[in-house]
């Protein structure tokens, strides 16, 4: 009996956290690193799902930079990055679009219907959800490259993909998006969602990752920090505690709730229901980032 009265106590702990995202938008983003696994990300899905039917309106953002890699060796092409963004001619936007739309979103949509919930893929030629232009770098004389096919996101249609929301659907998002020409652009996964928190007025943004969170001392658990704010943020990225690809994450994060979203969080993909121990439990696993 002691047992079932224990599952009870963990149900009336996340009531409270139930209470206050109900109805509420969720933007989460992981990565391709979080995808490797096929369990993992079953359990990721499942706990998404679960949102959704105790009425969270959480929205997907997906990455596949590891599976974009691997096609283009397979076909013969060598992976170049310039400031952390990936080099993108025509051949290698072909290549993304194919993998991140015709691939990966296909089968997280596909999971997510057979674990019962409604999912759909947003990307559209003919009405785009993420309106793009193209990124370019201040000229510091001739040696500065064209990256090619390389955006940023310039308007969300939020109108649309709320609607989509309200009919019950769990968006997946992957990271292209149009320009005015029609043409799709690369946009770095980390940025999209945070610019989908902003325009949607998420109440959390969380962010999946291969780490704990953030630690003042690598590789060292015991120094995690719990919870930061926005006057942290600076400190930490001058001191390398936050550093690497933390820190398009944590600039996003911070964008976020300054503009009205209500936390970010780093979380720990690799924690088995990482996404239901953040949000649902006191503790919390991993960095939550407040204004």
């Amino acid at each position: 009996m002691e047992q079932w009265i224990a599952k009870a106590d963990v149900l009336l702990e996340a009531l409270p956290y139930i209470q206050s995202c109900h109805d509420k938008v969720l933007v989460i983003k992981f990565g391709g690193s979080s995808m490797k696994e096929p369990e993992r990300v079953q359990k990721i899905l499942q706990d998404i799902v679960f949102m959704r039917f105790v009425g969270m309106k959480p929205l997907i953002v997906h990455g596949g930079g590891p599976a974009i890699n691997a096609t283009m060796k397979q076909k013969g092409l060598k992976p170049l990055f310039f400031e952390g963004l990936r080099v993108t001619d025509k051949e290698t936007m072909d290549i993304v679009a194919n993998v991140l739309i015709n691939q990966i979103n296909a089968d997280l949509v596909q999971t997510l219907s057979s674990l019962g919930a409604k999912a759909q893929g947003l990307f559209s030629k003919e009405d785009p959800f993420i309106q793009t232009k193209k990124i370019q770098f201040p000229q510091k004389g001739t040696s500065m490259p064209d990256i090619g096919y390389v955006g940023e996101v310039d308007k969300v249609n939020s109108s649309k993909i709320n609607k989509i929301m309200e009919q019950g659907f769990i968006p997946v998002v992957p990271p292209i998006g149009l320009g005015s020409d029609g043409q799709p652009y690369n946009i770095n996964g980390d940025t999209v969602a945070g610019e989908l928190a902003v325009a949607l007025k998420a109440q959390k943004l969380v962010y999946l990752t291969d780490v704990q969170g953030v630690l003042k001392k690598r590789d060292d658990p015991s120094s995690l920090v719990k919870t930061m704010n926005h006057l942290d943020v600076k400190s930490y990225i001058d001191k390398g505690i936050i550093q690497g690809g933390m820190i398009p994450k944590i600039r996003s994060c911070l964008k976020a709730i300054q503009n009205g979203t209500q936390k970010g969080h780093m979380i720990d993909s690799r924690i088995e229901h990482s996404l239901l121990l953040e949000i649902f439990t006191d503790e919390g696993i991993g960095t939550e980032l407040i204004l």
